[in-house]
């Protein structure tokens, strides 16, 4: 079951996280997070995170993938929510170059539309959001965390400069 296991993975990190920070454990903990997929790496990351027992979270993009994408971002969804993998909004449109910051109303359609799409794939709401390309884009920024929390959301914010990159796939013989 999908929400039982994201409520008891949420749970021992949070207990984890209290006892860090009363200074009762020596663990550390870092957040690994993929933005803009599931896409056609996305197998290849979950192989390797699933290999080496790492949970981490991936702030989704409803329109990735395309229409001929369908299926197989519906089934990729299902596969990190049964890994135990957080699922995040990052928007069903992602578009910083096109309308989304251009008014409140068409940013939050963007974000309610990916999160019924991750509802109807895993039967959870994802509560957690990252903003495209991060908050300091949005010029109604305030008011947009505003009405995120509303909806129950929290958001993780990662400035980002945008620059060219290469997918180099990993041949380790361990990992494979």
């Amino acid at each position: 079951n999908i929400a039982r296991i994201r409520t008891e993975y949420g749970q021992a990190v949070r207990k984890l996280e209290d006892m860090i920070l009363a200074g009762e454990s020596d663990y550390k903990i870092c957040y690994l997070t993929f933005d803009d997929g599931p896409s056609y790496l996305t197998p290849d990351f979950l192989d390797v995170i699933d290999k080496l027992d790492i949970r981490v979270t991936f702030f989704t993009i409803g329109v990735q993938m395309g229409e001929a994408g369908t299926k197989l971002r519906e089934e990729l969804l299902r596969r990190e929510a049964l890994g135990g993998h957080s699922i995040a909004n990052h928007t069903f449109t992602h578009d910083i170059f096109g309308s989304m910051y251009d008014e409140l109303d068409i940013f939050l359609d963007s974000v309610k539309k990916q999160d019924e799409l991750v509802y109807q794939v895993t039967g959870f709401h994802p509560d957690i959001l990252r903003f495209p390309a991060g908050s300091h884009y949005c010029p109604f920024r305030e008011d947009a965390i505003e009405e995120l929390e509303k909806m129950g959301y929290k958001f993780v914010s990662a400035e980002v400069a945008y620059v060219p990159s290469t997918y180099t796939k990993i041949d380790d013989p361990e990992l494979n």
